[in-house]
């Protein structure tokens, strides 16, 4: 199938909305080398039910166990949270980035210039940004979020999974 095939295939998902044909359109889009399987992985990572379905055999991340500090967090949720922002970096630097861009989001933009300060001297810590150093600062942006700004852990996991998936799956 061509390229003009795999657009045929994405139309008819876009009108079904089925999870058959998505996962017709992700698997084409994989055979043609559009969209990577690790990128797929991360989708799948997000709960999107369309690449669980085309990745039958994934499997989450293996993490290490929890540190000391992440053992201390009130409150479950929040520590989920934390163990599924954490199994993000095993997809790479660009989408721990992008996790901390979708984090940045949900900020007041009157109270972002003070987080976003702390967030970027966490990045520059490091003399190479790493997935790890993102992923830093996007906890602490999270932490801010769900501590002082009022948000529900499962409500920031959802705003950084559509976004997420949608970079993920993008040609």
């Amino acid at each position: 199938m061509s390229e003009s095939g795999l657009r045929q295939l994405e139309r008819r998902w876009k009108e079904t909305g089925s999870v058959d044909d998505g996962a017709a359109w992700l698997k084409e889009g994989m055979r043609l080398q559009v969209v990577s399987r690790d990128r797929v992985g991360l989708a799948a990572h997000c709960g999107y039910e369309v690449a669980l379905l085309v990745l039958a055999d994934w499997t989450p991340p293996q993490l290490e166990p929890l540190r000391w500090w992440q053992r201390v967090f009130p409150g479950r949720r929040r520590r989920e949270l934390y163990r599924w922002l954490e199994g993000l970096e095993p997809f790479g630097y660009e989408a721990c980035k992008e996790a901390f861009g979708a984090a940045v989001d949900l900020l007041d933009p009157c109270e972002a210039g003070d987080r976003l300060g702390l967030s970027l001297v966490i990045i520059s810590m490091s003399n190479v940004p790493t997935a790890d150093s993102q992923l830093a600062a996007a906890g602490e942006v999270l932490d801010y979020l769900c501590v002082e700004g009022g948000f529900s852990p499962a409500k920031v996991r959802a705003h950084l999974s559509n976004r997420l998936i949608r970079w993920a799956l993008q040609p």
